[in-house]
């Protein structure tokens, strides 16, 4: 439950509403990537994408030798400069980034 403050009557009072905040809300950004072949590879994406900030998920659907689709879980808007170093880091290319 989030709490804020409203005018009722002229009066400031407590306003509560159900349900997660913005900050809460778990966010989806999947990302296109070349040059995954194998198991280690995915392996080595996965966990520099998960050193990111925010990251909570990341789950790599693997197109050998093509372009592999790794969906990360965020709870945060994610910086696309830090997936993309992450990536790089990771040694493979980032080509394309989608949000939800």
């Amino acid at each position: 439950m989030s709490e804020g403050v409203g005018i009722v009557g002229g009066e400031r009072t407590p306003l509560q509403t159900k349900g997660p905040t913005v900050e809460q809300i778990d966010r989806t950004t999947e990302l296109y990537v070349d040059g995954l072949t194998c198991g280690h590879c995915v392996a080595s994406v996965t966990e520099e994408v998960s050193e990111v900030p925010g990251v909570k998920n990341v789950e790599v659907i693997l197109n050998s030798g093509g372009t592999s689709r790794v969906t990360v879980v965020s709870d945060v808007l994610l910086d696309d400069e830090a997936l993309r170093d992450a990536v790089s880091e990771a040694g493979y290319v980032l080509k394309e980034i989608e949000r939800d």
